[in-house]
């Protein structure tokens, strides 16, 4: 009996993120062991994301993607085995005991050296999250390389955190990116996203990441993050940082917070940079 022809356009397999090897694992994006210290949810949860392209047109509507479980389960099938297993265990590992007070709002003072792991596991789960929408992402294969070997924070990334913890930000998961340039900044062809803004919450940890991959995009230069309950983890000015913090964000203060980046797109400092098609 004649085989059956195979099916055409097969979808092929995945790659690791950071190796490119196969033998793909579910990354949990919300540490395993963190799943006892966070809220039992309601069955379902929501995702939300936005690509941008011309002055404040996004591209199609926001993604609001309803998943079955609680968001404390979430996991993306991106990186292999081996590098799940081996050097993001260790990361996740030496980050534990700094982020179980962190999510719970017990008390911890973190020094440079803590502030940098904190800062690296932040990092990689930017990195993770990212491939959501793979197309829409801005780190670089070498980004992801040399953070897996090194756990180098890539150039133009900066991250801040605040002490929240109220309703939607105990969870919650928001992610906008862009392809934009300047005034009077030529940039190469750019067939990419290059500025994104990842903000998340793990208990009453909330954390912003903004990160731009082209030198030419300083976001610091542009972007003022600051007021009461808001540190600059990620490079700080050598301070420790005592948590739980003075000052609590409001579920206001927490929606500015995450969308720093969406009021610099709607600047007039900003030329939009449409990806060609």
């Amino acid at each position: 009996m004649p085989k059956p022809p195979k099916r055409k356009n097969l979808k092929p397999p995945g790659k690791c993120i950071f190796c490119g090897g196969g033998n793909l694992s579910k990354e949990h994006f919300w540490p395993s062991w963190a799943a006892d210290l966070l809220p039992a949810g309601t069955g379902s949860y929501f995702e939300h994301y936005q690509a941008y392209t011309e002055k404040t047109k996004p591209i199609g509507d926001p993604k609001e993607t309803q998943r079955q479980g609680a968001v404390k389960t979430k996991k993306l099938r991106v990186v292999c085995v081996t590098c799940n297993n081996e050097w993001m265990s260790r990361l996740e590992n030496e980050a534990e005991p700094i982020l179980r007070p962190l999510i719970l709002g017990n008390s911890i003072t973190l020094n440079q050296s803590g502030q940098h792991l904190l800062a690296k596991w932040i990092t990689l789960k930017v990195m993770v999250g990212e491939q959501n929408s793979p197309p829409d992402a801005v780190f670089s294969q070498s980004d992801r390389e040399a953070f897996k070997l090194n756990c180098t924070i890539p150039n133009g990334i900066s991250i801040w955190v605040a002490e929240c913890g109220v309703g939607f930000w105990r969870t919650g998961y928001i992610h906008h990116t862009a392809t934009l340039g300047l005034p009077n900044v030529p940039l190469a062809d750019f067939r990419r996203k290059n500025v994104q803004a990842t903000c998340f919450g793990i208990g009453n940890l909330l954390v912003l990441a903004l990160a731009s991959a082209i030198p030419e995009i300083d976001l610091d230069e542009f972007i003022s993050i600051d007021g009461n309950g808001v540190f600059r983890l990620w490079k700080n000015v050598r301070r420790n940082l005592l948590w739980p913090m003075r000052f609590r964000l409001t579920d206001a203060a927490a929606r500015k917070f995450a969308m720093a980046l969406d009021s610099f797109f709607a600047s007039e400092q900003v030329v939009w940079k449409p990806i060609p098609v």
